[in-house]
């Protein structure tokens, strides 16, 4: 393998890369010694961006379930065609998008809690870099890895937040929200709710689509019966102006 720039940042991770967990804990073990092996191969790989500090926690998750050729090709293919690299690059650009994108999620979906935030000046990047960056990798447990982001806020937690200064709210960033979900019952919980939002937002989406295919109809059939289709952009339409109209059709027809 060829030398790597990166080899002492690499080697300095590894011992930080869950120490606790039993497959990694030994001090040039097998699982150090692969999890080495992948991020140094991957700093050759992608010159542009090479290893970036907290890689080792993806390479190490990949590592508990495949060996280490599949866990490399999955690396690459998450970096590249899932578009984690992207985050790394341009001064960070993309990551400031996603903070961007966070905080007006926060906006429109919790505009208390956002609003809480301003007041303390408490911005994305001050707790989400990590969860961006390490898809979840480095402080949650196992069985959050790659959850998404908004949904972590859809929990009762919103009105203690609501409480927290500044402080605070970092520490429940960074110490108790991770705990909260090391255990599987308030997993599976969240990723219940994960489903009913996304269900929601579908059936939402569904919803507009509709009514835009409906409002469409009418201001055809309207037209069609030469009532005055621009006189509905201002009044709403009425049941019985729309079973006139269909009168109106069906005697034509």
């Amino acid at each position: 393998m060829h030398d790597s720039a990166q080899e002492s940042v690499i080697t300095r991770d590894i011992h930080r890369t869950f120490p606790a967990h039993d497959y990694f804990k030994d001090t040039g073990g097998d699982g150090q010694e692969s999890l080495y092996k992948i991020c140094k191969a991957y700093s050759v790989y992608d010159e542009d961006i090479g290893y970036c500090q907290g890689q080792s926690f993806l390479a190490a998750v990949l590592l508990l379930h495949m060996p280490e050729e599949q866990a490399f090709c999955v690396l690459v293919k998450i970096m590249y065609d899932y578009g984690l690299r992207d985050l790394y690059k341009n001064n960070f650009e993309d990551l400031h998008c996603k903070f961007y994108q966070l905080e007006r999620l926060m906006q429109e979906q919790l505009p208390d809690l956002h609003s809480h935030f301003c007041d303390l000046n408490l911005e994305a990047h001050m707790y989400a870099s990590q969860w961006f960056l390490t898809l979840f990798t480095a402080k949650f447990p196992l069985c959050m890895v790659f959850h998404i982001l908004d949904l972590l806020l859809c929990e009762t937690s919103k009105e203690d937040l609501l409480q927290a200064d500044f402080e605070g709210a970092l520490k429940f960033f960074r110490v108790q929200l991770p705990k909260r979900y090391r255990a599987e019952e308030n997993a599976r919980r969240l990723m219940e709710q994960a489903c009913n939002i996304k269900d929601f937002k579908t059936d939402l989406r569904f919803q507009s689509a509709l009514e835009e295919a409906s409002e469409t109809y009418l201001i055809d059939l309207f037209e069609d019966t030469n009532l005055c289709a621009i006189y509905t952009i201002y009044v709403t339409i009425m049941p019985k102006d729309f079973h006139i109209a269909c009168c109106i059709v069906g005697k034509r027809a």
